[in-house]
């Protein structure tokens, strides 16, 4: 009963050293994102990875993350979720780990309030500065407050942008060379460079950035206006997902059974089909669960009415597939298989079938390597 992630070796490992040329030619050093369930492949399967490409600096989501990876991974392990002594659980998690792990273990700082943080290790810390994002967060007054207070070592900024082009605000410094020339992003952050050398105290040499969601494109304007400017760029999805065709997930068949009469199947007692396979992979995998989707086209809110309009008549597409021809569910999936109707289709117990997953969401039972 096993669902797993199968990776092709050479094509996943020669896209990530694509990545990381293009990267380094644009004027960046690549600073790989292991977070959540690992992408799919597991946290410390990646951890493993990074080091085989000679990398010295990861990040990870959250410090209940960072245990796994700075037991696997060598180098520096950077916590993106901000440390906050509000939190009195992660407070004491990051107490234990720096106790282990310090200097190597680096927080995000968001709060000016930072006086407990070297009271449990913390000896170096990156600020994380308000962009368009509006998530988390120090403006540029209250970063230059943190820089003045000399209460922890700065190791750098760090600027978290959005997917999307960037809706300037009046509060960011944009006045740039070219403006006409620039993106939005570019734009945010070659103000926010400005600022953040002046509340520094410092050259450019001296200064090191870490951003997230620019392309190798934005990043080279970037670089090229501020030459001697250390880059740092988070990749995580674009890194390890970046070519799906090198990963295929798959279900083992666990049985077929011919349905003959007027026989309902499953929990829910339903028929339409005459050819039922039960098939590894469910709700605990991570089979069938999507995050929302803003309906920003036609397009999509017109498969959101399809879908529902098939949901209703009980015909609900499944994730797998054989010959690229998706399944039907014969219910929502279980916790640890799938009931799918085969119809017209020869399976037999053991066979491997295709399923379209979120990686982000799935937890496979075996990752291989072909």
């Amino acid at each position: 009963m096993t669902f797993t992630l199968t990776i092709n070796r050479e094509r996943f490992e020669s896209h990530l050293a694509n990545v990381l040329a293009k990267h380094e030619s644009a004027g960046a050093h690549v600073v790989p994102v292991i977070k959540g369930n690992g992408y799919g492949f597991g946290r410390t399967l990646l951890a493993g990875a990074v080091s085989n490409l000679g990398l010295d600096r990861v990040c990870v989501g959250t410090i209940w993350e960072a245990a796994e990876v700075l037991e696997n991974f060598p180098g520096e392990v950077i916590v993106l979720e901000p440390i906050s002594p509000s939190d009195d659980l992660a407070f004491s998690q990051w107490e234990q780990l720096l106790a282990e792990y310090s200097p190597r273990l680096l927080p995000m700082v968001a709060s000016t309030d930072t006086k407990k943080l070297s009271s449990i290790g913390v000896t170096r810390a990156w600020l994380d500065i308000q962009t368009s994002m509006h998530r988390f967060g120090l403006s540029v007054a209250e970063a230059a407050k943190v820089v003045a207070a000399n209460e922890i070592s700065i190791a750098g900024f760090s600027l978290h942008l959005p997917i999307a082009q960037s809706t300037l605000s009046n509060s960011i410094k944009f006045e740039t060379s070219n403006q006409s020339m620039q993106s939005n992003k570019v734009r945010e952050v070659l103000g926010l460079i400005s600022w953040l050398k002046e509340i520094s105290n410092s050259n450019s040499g001296d200064l090191e950035l870490l951003v997230s969601h620019l392309t190798p494109a934005e990043i080279s304007k970037v670089h090229r206006l501020n030459p001697d400017l250390k880059i740092g760029v988070r990749l995580g999805t674009s890194l390890w997902l970046g070519d799906l065709g090198a990963l295929k997930a798959t279900g083992t068949v666990l049985a077929v059974n011919d349905i003959s009469g007027d026989d309902l199947v499953g929990y829910t007692q339903t028929s339409g089909g005459t050819r039922l396979a039960i098939i590894s992979g469910g709700t605990a995998h991570g089979v069938a669960l999507a995050a929302p989707v803003n309906p920003t086209s036609l397009r999509k809110r017109g498969i959101a009415i399809a879908e529902g309009f098939a949901m209703a008549a009980g015909k609900v597409r499944s994730p797998f597939s054989i010959n690229g021809k998706n399944l039907m569910f014969a219910e929502p999936p279980h916790m640890q298989v799938s009931m799918i109707w085969a119809d017209g289709f020869e399976l037999s117990v053991g066979d491997q079938v295709e399923c379209n997953v979120r990686n982000t969401t799935t937890n496979f039972d075996a990752v291989i390597w072909q």
